[in-house]
């Protein structure tokens, strides 16, 4: 199965919207599902 997600391929370059395989987890590990996020202001500019 497959999901989008925003890739940052180039330091100081956009985010690039890619479709990505959804990623195989250990015994140990747990896959979690983000349904938002958000990013300051400011935190674009660094």
């Amino acid at each position: 199965m497959k999901h989008k997600a925003y890739l940052l391929k180039e330091f100081g370059k956009p985010l690039i919207l890619e479709e990505v395989p959804t990623p195989k987890v250990k015994s140990y590990e747990v896959l979690v599902k983000v349904l938002a996020a958000g990013i300051c202001h400011s935190d674009i500019h660094l």
